[in-house]
């Protein structure tokens, strides 16, 4: 009845109970989709720990799934809190504050970065990488310089290559299946 009547709080519901039973993030998020349910990919500015409702116009029921920061690998329960924490107290508003006010060693940011939870700061999941860890030494650097490192230009990941990361870090995609590039 819930997956019938209200999709996207029966989808939410489904991946904040996991793991359970036989079906994954991945089979849950596809199906939804092949229902109307928009999914949103997880984003350090608006992900909670646990997937959420957002509203959304495009979805029937008028709400959309926005994937928790849970489902970005090797990230821990206590990193996720403080992300939501520090970002309730005040929005992020580079990568730099990001990195400063969260304190994460640099396998969670390069990870979040992986993820593309980052992608709110730059477009590019590569340049963001890099960038994540121009900030270790930055900060690990006890003299005040300014860095005359020039802006990186990585090409950015195609639709097969983004989905192939979200699976390796996330192990779902809310941008399709790993197949549809190639079909």
């Amino acid at each position: 009845w819930l997956k019938c009547h209200h999709p996207a709080a029966f989808l939410c519901a489904m991946l904040n109970a996991q793991p359970m039973g036989f079906y994954s993030a991945a089979t849950l998020v596809e199906d939804a989709g092949r229902h109307g349910v928009e999914a949103r990919a997880v984003d350090v500015q608006r992900s909670e720990t646990d997937c959420t409702l957002e509203p959304c116009a495009k979805s029937g029921e008028g709400f959309a799934v926005r994937m928790g920061l849970r489902y970005v690998k090797s990230l821990s329960r206590t990193d996720a809190d403080r992300i939501v924490a520090e970002r309730e107290r005040d929005p992020f508003t580079s990568l730099e504050d990001f990195s400063a006010r969260t304190r994460l060693d640099d396998g969670a940011l390069a990870r979040l970065a992986e993820s593309g939870a980052l992608e709110c700061f730059k477009q590019s999941r590569r340049d963001t990488l890099w960038d994540v860890f121009g900030l270790e030494r930055r900060e690990e650097a006890e003299l005040d310089f300014e860095s005359t490192e020039p802006e990186t230009g990585f090409a950015p990941l195609n639709a097969f290559e983004t989905i192939t990361w979200d699976y390796d870090y996330t192990a779902h995609s809310t941008r399709g299946h790993p197949l549809a590039p190639l079909r």
